[in-house]
């Protein structure tokens, strides 16, 4: 069963994708000074046909310092909505100094 935040943003998922828009999963990650963990989580965001416009869904609920945790969460939201892509690009400090960008898209 899934909990009512999950479901909030589902079905507004289910319904921009029936309404032909493009929904895109995207994976980010942020890390507070203090602390050296990155938190990553995943924002939904949707567009329109003609690409003019575009509507922030929100964000699917957790954020959490294990990434694996936010891939099971994608291949939930990729296995309810196979329509929807998928975007990893999470820019995460390795050592504070430099930063590493990775990208994948489905």
């Amino acid at each position: 069963m899934m909990d009512d935040e999950k479901l909030t943003v589902s079905k507004t998922i289910h319904w921009a994708i029936k309404c032909g828009w493009k929904v895109v999963a995207a994976v980010r990650g942020m890390a507070f000074t203090q602390d050296k963990d990155i938190n990553f989580y995943i924002d939904v965001i949707a567009e329109s046909p003609d690409q003019k416009e575009k509507y922030d869904i929100g964000f699917w609920p957790g954020i959490n310092k294990d990434y694996r945790i936010t891939e099971n969460d994608l291949a939930e939201i990729k296995w309810l909505h196979p329509a929807i892509k998928i975007e990893r690009n999470v820019t995460t400090p390795s050592d504070r100094s430099n930063l590493i960008n990775v990208t994948n898209r489905q």
